[in-house]
C-alpha cells in the first residue's frame, strides 16, 4: 500500500505553497482571529508580496494593516531568537517589537502613511533574543506595499534586512587596535619614522624621533631639506642603497651629528638603527621605516662603568678590600689573591663558582647565600647582595668569616650577564661581636644591670683597639671604650664620657652632627649597617673611619639603644692615594722609556744614512775626474738618501702627520721583494713561508712594507728558538676586501694583551727589547686607508694577526717609466721665485733651476719676498712651509694679493697636504721634501693659478 499524495492547495491558497518552515506556519495559524482574517481574502498585492517572501533565502519581513501585523519568511526568523520565533507571527508589530518601537516605529508608521521608503546602514537596533537585550546592528529599508483599497493607497511595509553585526564589531576593533597602535608609535621609546618614496620624503615621525631631531619641520620634507647635516655624513647615500637595492641596513653605535637651529649647537649621538625597506602594492619599494634607539647615555655609562671598574680594582687591591666578578655570559669567576684566601685557597689555581664559591660555603650559611645572590640576579628585584656568611678553607680547612656586597649587571633584555662586587674578611669583627653579643644577651634587666656587669663589658672593649660606644635612644652615652673617648679627644679636642649627650659635644661643628644623628638615628630605629665617613675638627686632626652600627636589644627584644665598632681607616685611604699617584707615575716613566728607545732606533738607522751620504760625497769630492766612479756614487747617494725619504715617511705616518700614498699594490710583487728580507729578520731557525695569490689591494706600499716587517719581528719575538712565520693572503668574506693573515706558531695571547695589543707604547716584551709601536702602526696603517685589523689566538699555540684592506683592480699595463724631462724643457724662461731659510737646501734648488733656462730670484724668508714680489715680475712661487717667522701659507696669501694669477708650489718635510689646501684653497701644489729632479720638474708643470 502506498502513501497518498498531499491534497493540493485551493487557487486562493498557492501562494502558501511551499515546504518552508514558515510557509507551513502561514498555512496553519488561525488567521481568522486576526484583522488580516482567513488567507483567501487577503489583497491582491499582500498575496503577491507573500509569496515573495517566502521563496526569496534574503531576510525579508512584512508589515500589514493599520495593526502592522507581523509575517516573515525563514531567512528572517534566525535573527529573532527562541523568545520572538513563532510566536510574534500575526501579532501588531508594536507588541512583538515593544524594545526597538521607540527607534523603528516612526519610520514604519510614517511609510504606512504614504511617506518615502528610508535607508539604513548599519544602524544599531536593540533586540530582545536569547534571553537578554543584545545590542544588534542592521542593514535595512522599508518600503511601502501598494493596496488601492487602503488608506494613502499603501496597505503594508515592506522590511528588506540584513544583520551586520559582526562586521560592524570587526571594523570598530580594527579601528580601536589602529589608534591603539598609534598611541604605541607616540609612547614607544623608541624613534620612528616613516619615509616615501626616492627622495625619503617624512611621512611621519613619532615624538621620540622629533626629539632626537629637535623641533624642526619634517612632515612633507625630504630628509636632505629637514636635515642637510646628515647629507655629508652619508646617512642620505645608506637610504640611497636601501631604497635602490630592496636589502635593509642596520647600524650599531653609529656615531650621528644633529645640529640644534635654535642655539647653533652641535650634537653628537650614538645611535642603534634599521633603515627598513616597505613594498607596495605592486611589488616595488615605494618607502623605508626607520626604526631605532639612542643609546649615547648607555655607552657614556658602559664606560665610565669600565673606568670605575678598573680604578676599584686598582684600590681593591691595595687594601684590604677582596673585588669579584662573575661573568654569567662566559661562565668565568674573577678572584684576585685577597680574596682567594678569604675561601682558602692559596695556589694560582683556576677557580669556579660551583667548584669553589658553593662548595667553600659554610653549610649552614648556603641557603642564605644562595637567596641573596638568586634575588640580586632577579630582573624583577634587582635586589643588592649584601650577605654575611662564613667559609672553610679549600686547601687549609679553616673556618673564616666574610661580608660580601654586590649588584647585577643587565642587559638590554633584562638578562644578568654579571655579578661584580666586594668582600672583605670579617673574621676578628665577628669574634669581637659574638662577645659583645654574649654581653648583649645577659642584659636581661634594666641599665642597673648592665652596669652591674660592666666589668665585664670593660674587659671585652677596653683591650680592643676598635672604637666603641654604646648610645641611649636620646643619644645619651651608655659606655664607652677608652680608645674612642681617645680619639674623639684627639680630633675635636673634647673628652666625652658616660651621661654627656653625643649631639650635644659637636653643637660647635653643625654639619657633623647633622651626619652623627643621621647615622645613630638610622641604628637606633634598627638597622645594622657599615659606614665610611671623615670626622674631626680641621685645626686639629681630620681622619676617616670605618663605622659598625647595630641595634641594642634587651632580652625581651625591646630596643634599649645602639652601638658601634668603629676603626681608623686614614692610612688605608692615603696608601690607596698613594698607590694611584704611583701607578700613573710608573706608566708617564714607561712611555718616556719607550720614546727613548724610539729615538735612539731613529738616530740610529739615520747615523746610518748619513754615513753612507758622507761616505760616497767624501769619494766623489777626492776623485771628482773618476767619471764613471762618480757617476756610480751619485747614484747609489740618490738610493740611500730615498731610504733616508722612506724612513721619515714611515715616521710621519706614524705620528699621523703626512697623508698616506694610497695607490693599486700588487701583493704578490711586494711579498717577492720583501722575501729576503723578512727571512733575514726571522732569522735561520724560523721558516718563512708566503701564500700570495695574484692580487691587488689599496694601501701605501711603504708603510705596508713597514707593517709586514713589524708583524714578522713581532713574531720571531714571540717563537722563542725555532717556529714558523706564514703570510697568507686571500679574499675575504666580506665582498670586494682581502685579507693578509701574519701568523705564527708562539707562545700566543691571552684575551687581556689583545685588549691592548693596538695601544701606542704597550709591550709584554722585557725592558728595552720593545717600544710597543709595532702593533701600534700596523693599526695605523690599516685605519687611515680604510682597513681594520683583528687579533686571533688561543693563548697557548700561537698567533693570527688579521689584516683586512680594500681590494683594487689592477691598473692598465703601465709602460716602462721615462726618465724625467730636463728642468724647464717645456717651460724654460719663466720668473721663478725661490724662499727658503735653508741656506743649503735654496742655493741647490736656485743652481737646479738656473741651469734649466728659467730666471730665479731667492729670498731666505717671507718679508724678503714679498719685497722681492712687489718690485719685479714673478710667474711662480717655490716656498718652504716651515719658516721662522712668517710661514709659506701666510707668504703666499699676501703674494696672492698682489699677484692674484701667481702660481704657487709650496715645499714641506711634515705638514699635511690637506691642512695646506685647507688653509689656502686648492690652487697650490705640495712639494714634499726630500725631492729630485723629477718631483720638481712635475711640481713645475702641475701649480696653476688660483681660480
Amino acid at each position: 500500500m502506498t502513501a497518498s499524495a498531499p491534497s493540493p492547495l485551493p487557487h486562493t491558497l498557492r501562494f502558501l505553497a511551499g515546504d518552508s518552515e514558515m510557509a507551513r506556519r502561514m498555512r496553519t495559524h488561525d488567521w481568522a482571529s486576526t484583522p488580516l482574517g482567513a488567507p483567501a481574502t487577503w489583497p491582491a498585492s499582500l498575496r503577491t508580496m507573500v509569496a515573495m517572501l517566502l521563496t526569496t533565502r534574503h531576510p525579508a519581513f512584512i508589515f500589514w494593516g493599520p495593526a502592522l501585523l507581523c509575517l516573515y519568511n525563514d531567512a528572517y526568523s534566525v535573527s529573532l531568537g527562541p523568545e520572538k520565533h513563532p510566536r510574534i507571527l500575526g501579532l501588531p508589530g508594536k507588541q512583538a517589537f515593544p524594545e526597538i518601537w521607540p527607534i523603528v516605529g516612526a519610520d514604519i508608521e510614517g511609510v504606512l502613511a504614504g511617506g518615502p521608503a528610508t535607508w539604513h546602514e548599519n544602524q544599531l537596533v536593540p533586540i530582545e533574543r536569547n534571553g537578554r537585550l543584545e545590542d544588534v546592528y542592521w542593514t535595512y529599508s522599508y518600503a511601502g506595499i501598494d493596496d488601492s483599497h487602503a488608506p494613502n493607497g499603501v496597505g503594508g511595509v515592506l522590511v528588506l534586512c540584513t544583520e551586520t553585526t559582526d562586521q560592524v564589531l570587526e571594523r570598530q576593533k580594527t579601528q580601536s587596535d589602529l589608534a591603539r597602535l598609534a598611541q604605541l608609535f607616540d609612547q614607544a621609546p623608541i624613534f620612528i619614522a616613516v619615509l616615501t618614496g626616492p627622495e625619503h620624503r617624512f611621512a611621519f615621525v613619532n615624538p621620540s624621533y622629533q626629539r632626537l631631531v629637535g623641533q624642526r619641520e619634517l612632515r612633507g620634507r625630504t630628509v636632505a631639506q629637514a636635515l642637510p647635516e646628515v647629507v655629508g655624513q652619508g646617512y642620505v647615500q645608506l637610504l640611497d642603497g636601501v631604497y635602490a637595492s630592496g636589502r635593509a641596513y642596520a647600524a650599531l653605535a653609529a656615531d650621528v651629528e644633529l645640529h640644534d637651529d635654535t642655539t647653533a649647537e652641535v650634537h653628537h649621538r650614538r645611535l642603534d638603527f634599521v633603515y627598513q625597506p616597505t613594498v607596495g602594492a605592486s611589488g616595488e619599494v615605494d618607502g623605508i621605516l626607520v626604526v631605532g634607539v639612542d643609546v649615547t647615555e648607555r655607552m657614556d655609562a658602559e664606560k665610565a662603568l669600565e673606568v670605575s671598574e678598573e680604578q676599584l680594582r686598582l684600590a681593591t687591591e691595595a687594601s684590604e678590600v677582596g673585588l669579584w666578578d662573575v661573568d654569567h655570559v662566559a661562565n668565568t669567576l674573577y678572584w684576585p689573591p685577597r680574596l682567594r684566601h678569604m675561601f682558602g685557597i692559596f695556589s694560582d689555581r683556576p677557580v669556579t663558582l660551583e667548584g669553589d664559591f658553593y662548595n667553600g660555603l659554610h653549610p649552614d650559611d648556603r641557603d642564605a647565600v644562595f637567596l641573596a645572590y638568586n634575588n640580586a640576579r632577579d630582573p624583577v628585584q634587582r635586589a643588592v647582595y649584601d650577605v654575611e656568611y662564613r667559609t672553610i678553607g679549600r686547601e687549609d680547612g679553616l673556618v673564616r668569616w666574610v661580608a660580601a656586597k654586590g649588584r647585577g649587571v643587565f642587559d638590554e633584555q633584562g638578562r644578568c650577564v654579571r655579578v661584580i662586587g666586594t668582600a672583605v674578611d670579617i673574621t676578628g669583627r665577628k669574634r669581637d661581636e659574638a662577645k659583645l653579643r654574649e654581653l648583649n644577651e645577659t642584659l636581661e634587666q634594666r641599665l642597673t644591670e648592665f652596669l652591674a656587669e660592666r666589668k665585664v663589658f670593660a674587659d671585652i672593649v677596653e683591650g680592643t683597639d676598635a672604637l666603641i660606644q654604646v648610645v641611649a635612644p636620646d643619644f645619651r652615652i651608655l659606655a664607652i671604650n677608652r680608645a674612642c673617648a681617645d680619639e674623639f679627644e684627639r680630633v675635636y679636642g673634647l673628652r666625652p664620657q658616660v651621661g654627656d649627650h653625643l649631639l650635644a659635644l659637636l653643637d660647635a661643628w653643625p654639619h657633623h652632627q647633622a651626619e652623627v644623628r643621621a647615622a645613630w638615628t638610622r641604628a637606633l630605629e634598627g638597622d645594622a649597617f657599615v659606614d665610611e665617613l671623615e670626622f674631626g675638627e680641621p685645626t686639629l686632626a681630620r681622619r676617616w673611619y670605618e663605622l659598625h652600627f647595630h641595634p641594642l636589644f634587651a632580652s625581651d627584644g625591646r630596643r634599649i639603644g645602639a652601638y658601634q665598632f668603629v676603626y681608623e681607616v686614614t692610612a688605608r685611604r692615603e696608601a690607596e692615594a698613594r698607590l694611584a699617584r704611583t701607578e700613573a707615575a710608573l706608566l708617564q716613566a714607561q712611555k718616556m722609556e719607550s720614546i727613548g728607545l724610539l729615538t735612539g732606533g731613529v738616530a740610529h738607522d739615520f747615523n746610518n744614512v748619513l754615513q753612507a751620504l758622507n761616505t760616497r760625497f767624501e769619494l766623489i769630492r777626492r776623485r771628482p775626474d773618476d767619471l764613471a766612479h762618480v757617476h756610480k756614487w751619485a747614484t747609489s747617494g740618490v738610493e740611500v738618501a730615498q731610504r733616508g725619504a722612506r724612513l721619515t715617511a714611515q715616521l710621519l705616518t706614524f705620528s699621523r702627520r703626512q697623508a698616506p700614498d694610497v695607490r693599486a699594490v700588487r701583493l704578490s710583487a711586494l711579498l717577492d721583494s720583501m722575501r729576503d728580507l723578512l727571512r733575514t729578520t726571522l732569522g735561520p731557525e724560523v721558516d718563512c713561508v708566503i701564500q700570495c695569490p695574484d692580487l691587488w689591494v689599496h694601501a701605501d706600499a711603504t708603510q705596508m712594507e713597514m707593517a709586514l716587517l713589524n708583524l714578522a719581528i713581532n713574531a720571531r719575538d714571540a717563537m722563542v728558538g725555532s717556529g714558523c712565520f706564514t703570510v697568507a693572503v686571500g679574499l675575504a668574506a666580506e665582498p670586494e676586501r682581502v685579507e693578509i693573515r701574519a701568523i705564527d706558531t708562539g707562545t700566543g695571547m691571552s684575551e687581556a694583551v689583545i685588549a691592548k695589543a693596538f695601544e701606542p707604547f704597550f709591550t709584554t716584551k722585557d725592558i728595552g727589547k720593545g717600544s710597543g709601536l709595532g702593533l701600534a702602526q700596523v693599526y695605523s696603517m690599516a685605519d687611515r686607508v680604510g682597513g681594520s685589523v683583528r687579533i686571533e689566538s688561543d693563548g697557548r699555540t700561537g698567533t693570527s694577526v688579521i689584516v683586512s684592506l680594500r681590494r683594487a683592480t689592477p691598473p692598465a699595463e703601465a709602460s716602462a717609466p721615462a726618465l724625467p724631462a730636463a728642468i724647464g724643457s717645456a717651460m724654460a724662461g719663466t720668473d721663478i721665485l725661490v724662499v727658503d731659510d735653508d741656506d743649503h737646501v735654496r742655493s741647490s734648488l736656485v743652481a737646479l733651476l738656473r741651469g734649466a733656462g728659467h730666471r730665479v730670484e731667492e729670498a731666505s724668508g717671507g718679508e724678503a719676498a714679498l719685497a722681492i714680489i712687489e718690485q719685479r715680475p714673478v710667474d711662480l712661487l717655490l716656498c718652504d712651509f716651515a719658516m721662522p717667522g712668517m710661514n709659506g701659507v701666510a707668504v703666499a696669501n699676501l703674494a696672492r694679493a698682489t699677484r692674484p694669477a701667481l702660481r704657487v708650489v709650496l715645499m714641506s718635510g711634515y705638514a699635511d697636504g690637506n691642512e695646506l689646501r685647507d688653509a689656502i684653497g686648492h690652487g697650490v701644489t705640495l712639494l714634499r721634501k726630500p725631492f729630485d729632479a723629477g718631483a720638481v720638474q712635475r711640481a713645475l708643470e702641475t701649480a696653476t693659478p688660483r681660480s
